[in-house]
Formats: C-alpha cells, sequence, structure tokens
C-alpha cells in the first residue's frame, strides 16, 4: 500500500514542481508543450496564473457537467483530474465521462497559446494569488525558497512574482482580439461571491444550456467545506498527502512596502480587471 501513496505523491509534487519552474522555461519548447497531444476543434482550456483558484473552479464545472448528464458521480479532491485532465501532467486527453457539455475541458497554466481556440481564464487579485503561491511553493519545493529567500524577494520574481502575474495577465488580455481564440473571463472574487450565476454565464457564453439544478448542485457538492473534507479524508487514506492544497491558511504576513511593490508592478491590469 505503501508504493501506492508514494505513486499518489510523487504525481502531486510533479504538479507542484511544474508550477514552480516559473513560464519562461516552458517558452523555448513552443506552444505544442502545452497543448493535448490529441487535440479537438472544441475542447475548452481553464487557464490561471497558479493559485488563482482553478482546482475549486475545475471542480465545480465538472461537477455540473456529471449532474447535467445524469451521472452519479461526485467530484473529489483527488478525482478531479479524472474529469477535467492537467495538461502539464498528461498531454494525451481522453474521452470524458459527462455528455453535457459534448466537450473536453483542459486544465492549463499556460501563457497565452495561440493553439487554445476556447478558454475560461480565470483570474484573481495578484496580493492574495502571492501569499497562496509561496505558501505552496514551501510545501511542494522548499529548495526553491530556500534558493529565492524572502516573501519579497519572491513577490519580485520574474518567474514566480508579481511579475510573472503580470505578464501572464497581459499575454491573453492586453493583446489584440483574435477569432480564432474566444474568451471567456472569470474572476475567482465573483466565483465566491456567486458560484452558481458564474457558472451559469459561462453556460450561456458557450451556448450549453445547461439546467440551473444542475449548477445549484454542483455548487452545493464544491463548497470549500466539503472541498476541504474530501481533501482530509485523501490524507487519511494516503500517508505521503501532507500538504493542505484545499483553503490552506498561509500566515504569510506580507510587509506593506512588498504590498506597494505588488499593487504598483500590476497597477495597469488590476485597474482594468476591477481590483483597484
Amino acid at each position: 500500500m505503501k508504493w501506492l501513496g508514494e505513486m499518489a505523491f510523487t504525481a502531486f509534487r510533479r504538479i507542484g514542481r511544474a508550477l514552480c519552474r516559473g513560464f519562461k522555461d516552458e517558452e523555448p519548447r513552443g506552444h505544442d508543450s502545452l497543448t493535448a497531444a490529441n487535440p479537438r476543434h472544441n475542447d475548452i482550456y481553464i487557464v490561471e496564473f497558479p493559485k488563482s483558484g482553478v482546482t475549486w473552479l475545475s471542480t465545480l464545472l465538472a461537477n455540473m457537467a456529471l449532474i447535467e448528464s445524469g451521472r452519479k458521480e461526485i467530484v473529489a479532491f483527488p478525482s478531479s483530474g479524472l474529469y477535467i485532465p492537467d495538461v502539464h501532467i498528461c498531454r494525451y486527453i481522453g474521452d470524458v465521462a459527462y455528455a453535457s457539455p459534448p466537450v473536453r475541458m483542459i486544465k492549463s497554466h499556460s501563457e497565452y497559446n495561440p493553439n487554445y481556440a476556447f478558454i475560461i481564464y480565470l483570474v484573481r487579485n495578484p496580493v492574495d494569488v502571492m501569499k497562496s503561491y509561496y505558501r505552496f511553493a514551501g510545501e511542494t519545493s522548499p529548495e526553491l525558497l530556500a534558493s529565492i529567500g524572502s516573501f519579497d524577494s519572491f513577490c519580485r520574481s520574474e518567474k514566480y512574482g508579481a511579475p510573472a502575474w503580470r505578464r501572464h495577465i497581459r499575454s491573453w488580455l492586453k493583446r489584440q482580439v483574435l477569432t480564432g481564440n474566444k474568451l471567456h473571463l472569470c474572476r475567482y472574487e465573483d466565483l465566491v461571491t456567486d458560484a452558481a450565476h458564474e457558472l451559469e454565464k459561462i453556460s450561456q457564453g458557450y451556448g450549453w444550456q445547461v439546467c440551473a439544478s444542475s449548477i445549484a448542485g454542483a455548487v452545493d457538492r464544491s463548497t470549500m467545506q466539503k472541498m476541504k473534507e474530501s481533501e482530509a479524508f485523501h490524507r487519511s487514506v494516503n500517508p505521503c498527502h501532507t500538504i493542505t492544497f484545499v483553503g490552506g491558511k498561509d500566515g504569510t504576513v506580507m510587509a506593506e512596502e512588498t504590498r506597494e511593490y505588488v499593487r504598483e508592478t500590476c497597477a495597469e491590469e488590476m485597474q482594468f480587471l476591477g481590483y483597484c
């Protein structure tokens, strides 16, 4: 049984290390490296800068699709990737378990990728992102933080900090609109305020016509409390899962000087997104 837990932990660490590599290292390999190896014309990529809430949004969307399709499965913490796979982990994407909506939804942290025809782009206030990303990096890649140093240094990092967040946002939102890329913008804060409304907007935007009851059921199944309980159960059967991924308390105090740096660096993008 120990070997099974080690395999799961290794896979999870792989996700963490992939996020902590930053984005510049991926550019020379080309956009194809973060595109499904077996692409379909109607693939929808759920894209975020790391630690912007994509796991929660993916859980909401997967539960919505399963309910709408009349399936009995409920998305649990370790199973979300079965329904919305992560292209950073595996590029060979199989058929999905749901019939409605009739698309594959794929998770990604990629900067702008012209191979993505349909995108749900999730954003979050960079001040909160920095805290969450720093905590996550510390739990999954402590050697990384040891090399970077302080939280302030992390926030100023070109790979992981405010400059990286700004670059990611600008790559998707500060370019000429192309007919080949259909993007739906979603803010994490709006999900927190009214997740059902945000799912309704996504359904309307793509013409899925998802029933209101399916959306309500998805929201009920995907509360933060239920996701925490699901992760806690997973931790009880997987001794190698030692981190707190869902709703973890970072405890990081952001100095006012660091906060101002993040706000100044990302000022234009924060204003565009309604964060200031």
